[in-house]
């Protein structure tokens, strides 16, 4: 597994200018035990606008069955 692992190559992130493993291996002890994360790029969520509120028109009372 650890072979195959390295030999998967590197994914380099624009943003941070670094290299990452493809494929990391991490034991659920390392995981809860030793609380290792996987080396991960930063994540960048984009920016949301706010909408525009809608003004709404009073609604005025209808007639029942269009009479």
């Amino acid at each position: 597994m650890h072979m195959e692992a390295t030999t998967a190559g590197a994914y380099h992130s624009e943003l941070s200018g670094r290299d990452f493993p493809r494929i990391q291996i991490l034991t659920v002890r390392e995981l809860l035990e030793e609380h290792r994360r996987p080396d991960l790029p930063v994540l960048v969520l984009p920016a949301y606008q706010q909408a525009e509120r809608v003004s709404k028109k009073p609604a005025g009372q209808g007639e029942l069955f269009g009479m």
